[in-house]
């Protein structure tokens, strides 16, 4: 599918279950740790779940500050152009260009201590994420806004697609596989959620958390990111 057949009369009926499922999942581990594991259905919980609607309402205005569709769309083109992995690219070619034996010694050199906790949260994956940084932060989160938006009434079905198509096509262009995408967003998400508030100690606890979070979803056979290819075609 490509920009021409989306711009002439597209319609979500294009695309197979597979896709489908695949484009939904690419927020897996953000609804995993909602509670809502749901890949068949852009809906995140059903509509009649009036709780759970209400709480999707206040978590778009208070994080995202979404409350209409224009705002959704205003959202969704800052996080596809944001330049969040710029600092973690500077970061990161510090220790591309040191021997592995010097690492402890670039992030010992670091006297703040937020720039110190992305250091330590960056050095191990300092070569997997060399092409990609973390990125992955980025279209996780669109997929879960768009999921969300859609699902309070905020935005159309075929709206959310178009969407979901653009992050997918991104994420399929720039990621080798789930496991790489989904280390991108882990790493992103700690690294401007948790490196500035964390001490040491509980920044550590915080990445184990998170890898085991990762890792009961890349260990679930019954999982899309277990079943599908990551390059389904879109």
């Amino acid at each position: 599918m490509n920009k021409q057949q989306l711009d002439a009369g597209w319609t979500s009926e294009w695309l197979t279950p597979t896709q489908k499922t695949w484009l939904l999942s690419l927020c897996a581990h953000l609804c995993q740790q909602n509670g809502m594991n749901q890949y068949q259905t852009m809906a995140l919980v059903e509509p009649e779940n009036e709780k759970r609607c209400t709480s999707l309402r206040l978590m778009l205005e208070r994080d995202y500050e979404v409350t209409s569709a224009n705002e959704l769309r205003d959202r969704i083109n800052w996080l596809h152009s944001t330049q969040a992995s710029k600092d973690f690219f500077a970061i990161n070619q510090q220790f591309l260009l040191a021997d592995k034996r010097d690492y402890m010694a670039v992030i010992d050199a670091e006297s703040d201590t937020v720039w110190r906790n992305r250091k330590r949260l960056i050095e191990p994956h300092c070569w997997s994420l060399r092409d990609c940084g973390v990125k992955g932060f980025d279209i996780a989160r669109i997929v879960f806004l768009v999921r969300s938006a859609y699902t309070v009434g905020m935005v159309s079905l075929e709206d959310a697609w178009r969407y979901l198509i653009d992050a997918g096509r991104v994420a399929q262009n720039l990621f080798a596989s789930a496991e790489q995408f989904a280390t991108s967003h882990l790493i992103g998400r700690l690294y401007w959620n948790k490196a500035d508030l964390l001490p040491s100690p509980e920044l550590d606890g915080a990445m184990e958390t998170a890898f085991e979070h990762l890792n009961a979803i890349l260990s679930d056979p019954s999982h899309p990111w277990c079943q599908l290819s990551w390059h389904s075609g879109l």
